[in-house]
């Protein structure tokens, strides 16, 4: 039976977290993936690739990418000598005696992650003693596992899947120690470390029209369940970013699902402009997407169609847009837009005459 050592876990307050007050309005969008990042160099032993069946790495060599050696003889990088459990490679822990490897990792503090690997035993046919392997991360025992090499063989090896929960502190030391006497050891093999949550595809800028609606959406993964928080920069490119919450934002615009993975904003303005970033958090940690620039237009102007006959550029459209504009009929009632050709809020005013005209002869929209 495995005896699993000591595990840390901590809750965190996305709002403790940041610690802002709510401000703006959010268009940002982002989709979901499977893919997570690993933190471990070389955990599948594959460099340097032998052409032998199998090598010895020394003590204090640094020839096996990304993991230093202890103990008192060495370890046993192995190709062909008995079945991986995944790509080429795989290691033994024991030349001679019982050994160590080491690897320290660059973490986010506070933020939980899953330590992973397959275990196994060395030349299972040839000595039937359990293997045992200590695993330590911080300089403390988070996993104490044996394997039984009973009924297996270097054919079909029956690697075992072993995973346990840690907690980042900015940098952490993963040790691998054989605690089985003797030159048999156990064998590992795929070793992981990847966030229990993560953000697997980041936002995307976004431009949009004064008064328009924008539906966005943001994918986690990891050990559920996820809680949600979008974030606005205030001032911007100040890199201090605030909670969202649901509801008018005081420049015209609401904000509805700023708790959740689904967001929408109804009717942008120009004091949105900013950059959005989202947080993404479990009972073990959080993680902040990139943040990406809402740019909102100056204005947005209608279609040169005003009458929307099909026709255009023509002078009716003139026509009609200045015959409604002073209280009169559109030819192509009731299908004409509407007399804010600039989409600015403000009508009846020249200025959506001039925007009219502008766009009319190939402008801008004023």
């Amino acid at each position: 039976m495995n005896t699993h050592g000591e595990r840390e876990a901590i809750v965190l307050s996305i709002r403790a977290a940041c610690g802002l007050a709510a401000i703006g309005s959010l268009l940002v969008f982002c989709r979901t993936s499977t893919a997570q990042p690993d933190l471990v160099t070389n955990g599948g032993f594959e460099v340097p690739a032998i052409g032998v069946p199998n090598a010895i790495i020394t003590v204090g060599n640094t020839g096996m990418t990304g993991w230093n050696i202890g103990g008192a003889s060495g370890i046993d990088i192995v190709r062909s000598l008995w079945q991986p459990a995944a790509g080429y490679q795989s290691v033994s822990l024991n030349w001679t005696s019982p050994c160590t490897i080491v690897q320290t990792l660059s973490t986010t503090p506070g933020a939980c992650y899953t330590l992973s690997f397959r275990v196994a035993a060395e030349n299972p046919a040839t000595d039937g003693t359990i293997r045992s392997v200590r695993v330590r991360w911080g300089g403390a025992t988070v996993l104490d596992t044996t394997f039984n090499p009973t009924g297996h063989t270097n054919a079909s090896m029956g690697w075992r899947l072993e995973s346990v929960s840690v907690m980042g502190h900015g940098s952490d030391e993963l040790r691998f120690e054989s605690t089985t006497p003797g030159a048999y050891g156990p064998a590992l093999d795929d070793v992981r470390v990847t966030p229990q949550v993560s953000v697997t595809a980041q936002p995307s800028p976004v431009t949009a029209c004064p008064g328009a609606d924008a539906a966005f959406s943001v994918g986690a993964s990891g050990a559920g369940p996820f809680s949600y928080r979008w974030q606005g920069e205030k001032p911007p490119q100040s890199g201090v970013f605030a909670d969202l919450i649901d509801g008018p934002t005081g420049s015209g615009s609401v904000i509805t699902g700023a708790g959740s993975a689904d967001l929408q904003i109804i009717g942008v303005t120009s004091a949105d402009a900013t950059r959005y970033r989202c947080v993404v958090a479990n009972v073990c940690g959080f993680t902040a997407s990139n943040a990406e620039a809402l740019t909102v237009l100056p204005s947005c102007c209608d279609t040169v169609d005003f009458n929307n006959d099909g026709l255009f550029p023509d002078t009716a459209d003139i026509d009609d847009m200045l015959s409604v504009l002073s209280g009169g009929a559109c030819t192509n009632d009731p299908n004409c837009h509407d007399i804010d050709f600039n989409n600015d809020g403000l009508f009846p005013d020249t200025l959506d005459i001039d925007s009219l005209l502008s766009v009319f002869s190939g402008g801008a929209c004023l």
